[in-house]
């Protein structure tokens, strides 16, 4: 088979399993509030950065870095084996790496800690304070 046949077979696969794709109620992204624990990750495709994940209410839907899944959950990268999204949370933006391994989906999460003030915070003293360096009497 040539080239020129390999292509235009190639072409034709895409063009048929984009119209299945369409048929069977894939649809444009929601935005709708939803967590990553709802999505299951069906496909990853990682030359082409698309992954076709299913939501809570069991449409399908194509993604690609760049796409808001929902209100709050973006699509960061998608590489061979695992997805990135960035999740808003109560705390805040947590980023959370789905990773496919055998068909199963394992989600982690990294958190953003912030820093702690120490327990006991001590102002230190400007140098135009009122303190001498001679010592006093207490009488």
């Amino acid at each position: 088979m040539g080239e020129k046949m390999k292509k235009a077979r190639n072409i034709w696969i895409f063009l048929s399993l984009c119209t299945a794709f369409i048929l069977l109620g894939l649809r444009p992204l929601q935005a709708a509030s939803l967590s990553v624990e709802n999505i299951k990750v069906l496909k990853i495709s990682p030359q082409d950065q698309r992954a076709i994940i299913k939501i809570s209410d069991g449409d399908m839907v194509i993604i690609k870095p760049g796409d808001d899944i929902a209100e709050n959950i973006k699509v960061i990268d998608i590489s061979e084996g695992r997805m990135v999204v960035e999740e808003m949370t109560q705390r805040g933006a947590e980023k959370v790496i789905i990773k496919i391994n055998d068909g199963e989906q394992k989600i982690m999460r990294i958190k953003k800690f912030e820093d702690k003030k120490p327990f006991l915070y001590v102002p230190q003293q400007s140098s135009k304070s009122n303190v001498t360096s001679e010592p006093h009497s207490l009488h």
